[in-house]
């Protein structure tokens, strides 16, 4: 279980975004703000960017797959557009 007190998230410029299982799943799952991410201030490319790195993650350590089903379909969906790959570390 994660402490409250450790999830309090200083203000930090959007380019050091650090994704963790627990950060990528919040973005994943629209917590953008328990992620310590502020979306208004990232503008849409960045955002965008951000969105697909959480993915990426999420595939890449298989924890999309054992998430709820829709972040699961929307990582097959970022797959097949191109926009991620398939984690192939197996």
């Amino acid at each position: 279980m994660y402490d409250l007190q450790t999830l309090k998230v200083k203000n930090r410029p959007p380019q050091e975004v650090v994704l963790d299982d627990f950060t990528a799943s919040m973005i994943a799952d629209g917590c953008w703000d328990l992620a310590g991410v502020k979306v208004s201030e990232l503008g849409i490319d960045k955002a965008e960017k951000i969105y697909h790195k959480a993915y990426q993650h999420l595939i890449d350590t298989d924890l999309c797959w054992q998430l709820q089903g829709r972040i699961g379909r929307e990582a097959v969906h970022l797959i097949n557009l191109g926009v991620c790959h398939a984690n192939t570390k197996k």
